[in-house]
């Protein structure tokens, strides 16, 4: 939008971007004072508002598997995770992914798919932080033994 801004001037791109059912609706009620109008809203976006839901709860997702691996891997940096422990909650961390992916294969997640998502990564988060704050530590020859 801003390009196009910058491109076309912005009451060329707002003539562009507006659609013409909102166009004819203004200029009707320019030339009419009728008190009605001006309650009534325009909806310009013609994406449904479930549409908005879904991709906002994917968007969260995605961000929270994100945050989850950056947790994985600082844990296997620091010395918090066993070779073991990381194996098995990158592994975990592949079968959440394998999860989204396949309740997203026909664009729109169920309740039961956006519950049973929510409470993997609960538990996959649950398990992260017991697993790096467990007595085991992953022996490196670096690392002081004090």
């Amino acid at each position: 939008m801003r390009s196009l801004t910058k491109a076309l001037g912005l009451a060329t791109a707002l003539m562009v971007c507006t659609p013409l059912s909102a166009v004819a609706h203004n200029a009707s009620s320019a030339n009419h004072h009728d008190t009605s109008s001006r309650h009534h809203t325009v909806r310009y976006d013609s994406t449904p508002r479930s549409q908005h839901r879904q991709e906002r709860f994917a968007n969260d997702v995605a961000h929270r598997l994100e945050r989850q691996w950056h947790r994985i891997r600082h844990g296997v940096r620091s010395g918090q995770l066993t070779r073991r422990e990381a194996k098995r909650l990158k592994r975990q961390h592949r079968s959440i992914e394998g999860m989204f992916h396949h309740f997203a294969h026909d664009g729109r997640y169920s309740r039961w798919e956006r519950r049973e998502l929510v409470a993997t990564l609960d538990h996959a988060s649950e398990r992260i932080r017991w697993m790096k704050h467990n007595d085991r530590v992953r022996w490196n020859k670096h690392r002081s033994s004090h």
